[in-house]
């Protein structure tokens, strides 16, 4: 053996065994990866409750990251939970402050939940962000010219804002036929969406 080979012998790292926590996190990386297929695969209801459960799975192994957080946001919504979808949906956002798609995601579902100014902002702020030149902004915007938005993402955000604001002028119209004697006690959009709002239970 050469001396070259002695001394880069005598400072490699020793061989250790992984331990209990690189093994959960291979678990996660796996769970994820296969929640990822199963969700981009999809044929059923059922397909989307199996990726959440790998999604769950990864998450609670310590596999972090903006995509799995995301990808349980999605399920999620997908299922009716946009309580716990805004919650990821906003892990999202940390993780990755310069994805619009993140935002735009949240935003639908503050809407099912009856938070129509937060909606707003959310789209405010995907309109924002998908005008940056960076990778992700990029992307996005290939993928909506190749779907007939020439405005790219940006131009798909907008059209949703509109629906938004006319989401913003309903409650309007709401609030003021509730104040009116002897009108309609039907209940106001926002108190209709709040009250379908819900959490699962795991």
């Amino acid at each position: 053996m050469s001396l070259f080979d002695t001394i880069a012998n005598f400072f490699k790292s020793p061989v250790t065994e992984p331990t209990e926590s690189d093994q959960r996190w291979r678990e996660g990386y796996k769970a994820f990866q296969r929640g990822q297929d199963l969700y981009y695969q999809k044929d059923n209801q059922k397909d989307i409750q199996e990726a959440l459960r790998c999604f769950d799975t990864a998450i609670d192994s310590g596999f972090e990251g903006a995509d799995v957080s995301f990808l349980r946001g999605i399920c999620l919504r997908s299922l009716g939970f946009h309580l716990d979808a805004i919650d990821d949906f906003t892990m999202a956002i940390e993780l990755a402050p310069d994805d619009s798609n993140y935002y735009f995601a949240r935003a639908g579902s503050k809407g099912f939940v009856g938070d129509l100014q937060g909606k707003v902002a959310d789209l405010q702020d995907a309109i924002r962000v998908a005008e940056i030149d960076c990778a992700s902004s990029r992307r996005l915007n290939e993928f909506a010219k190749e779907r007939g938005y020439d405005d790219g993402v940006a131009g798909r955000y907008r059209m949703e804002m509109r629906s938004a604001k006319q989401d913003l002028e309903f409650q309007g119209s709401d609030e003021r036929r509730l104040q009116r004697p002897g009108g309609s006690r039907r209940p106001d959009l926002v108190t209709r969406r709040r009250s379908q709002a819900h959490r699962r239970t795991r």
